[in-house]
């Protein structure tokens, strides 16, 4: 076999809230695209698609929205390369 399997990028959710939350990840220039749900007071991961962050360094801002509304806090900008395990912590 050749080639070599690419690095998984894990986003680590801590969800220090009550409230499950909706997570969504913010490419730069590209609509948010749906992670999955933070169950509250739990601590979750999830796996960045590939096409997200392909190579390189990919500045990635993250979205934490309660489920009961559209809307969320959007984090800081976060530089982030293939491989790498982010961290988002939810107060």
């Amino acid at each position: 076999m050749s080639g070599s399997t690419p690095e998984k990028t894990v986003l680590r959710v801590e969800n220090q809230r009550f409230d499950d939350m909706n997570i969504f990840v913010l490419p730069e220039g590209s609509t948010r695209l749906r992670l999955g749900t933070a169950i509250g007071k739990t601590t979750q991961h999830f796996t960045l698609p590939q096409n997200v962050v392909p190579r390189g360094v990919r500045p990635l801002r993250f979205i934490a929205a309660p489920i009961a509304t559209p809307q969320g806090e959007v984090s800081d900008e976060i530089l982030v390369t293939p491989g790498d395990t982010v961290v988002l912590i939810i107060p």
